[in-house]
C-alpha cells in the first residue's frame, strides 16, 4: 500500500511539473507578446529576460516547497522541460499572432502571395514559350505548304506548257 501511495505521489509530481513547465512557457509567450515590436537595445532584452528568470525561479521553488517538501530531483527538471516542449508543440507562438495578428497574418499572406505570384509568373513564362514554339511550328508548316503549293503549280504549269 505504501508503495502504491509512493507511485501516485510521483505521478502527481510528474503531472504538476508538466503543467508548471507549460505554464512557464505560456508566461514567456505572454512576456514576449507584451514586448513592443521592432528593434530595441540589448539591455532591454537582458533586463526583461532576467526579471522573467527570477520570477520563474521563485514560482518554481514555491511550487516544489509546497509539492514535495523542498526535495528537487533531476527528473523534475526533465518534466518541466517536457511540459514546456508540449506547450510549444501545441500552442507555441500563437499568442504573438493574436497580439500582432494583423501584421503577422499580413506578412504571412504577402509571403504566400509572393510565392504564388512567382509560381504564376513561371507558369505564364512557360505558357508563353509553348505558344511561341507553337507559332514558330505553325509558321514553318505554312512555309512548307506554300513551298509545296508553288512547286506543284510550277510543275502543273510546265506540264500544261509541255502538253500544248
Amino acid at each position: 500500500m505504501a508503495q502504491n501511495a509512493l507511485l501516485w505521489q510521483q505521478l502527481w509530481q510528474m503531472g504538476a511539473a508538466l503543467l508548471a513547465g507549460a505554464a512557464l512557457a505560456f508566461c514567456y509567450d505572454v512576456y514576449r507578446a507584451l514586448q513592443p515590436a521592432g528593434r530595441r537595445p540589448a539591455r532591454a532584452y537582458i533586463a526583461g529576460d532576467a526579471l522573467f528568470a527570477v520570477c520563474g525561479a521563485l514560482l518554481l521553488s514555491l511550487l516544489w516547497l509546497l509539492l514535495d517538501g523542498g526535495g528537487l530531483r533531476a527528473a523534475v527538471l526533465l518534466w518541466l522541460g517536457g511540459g514546456a516542449w508540449l506547450y510549444r508543440r501545441a500552442l507555441g507562438g500563437r499568442l504573438l499572432l493574436l497580439r500582432r495578428g494583423r501584421k503577422a497574418r499580413r506578412r504571412k499572406r504577402v509571403k504566400q502571395e509572393s510565392r504564388l505570384e512567382k509560381l504564376l509568373l513561371r507558369a505564364a513564362i512557360a505558357v508563353r514559350r509553348r505558344h511561341r514554339l507553337r507559332r514558330l511550328r505553325q509558321a514553318e508548316r505554312r512555309e512548307k505548304r506554300t513551298a509545296e503549293l508553288r512547286l506543284r503549280q510550277e510543275q502543273q504549269a510546265e506540264d500544261d506548257a509541255a502538253g500544248e
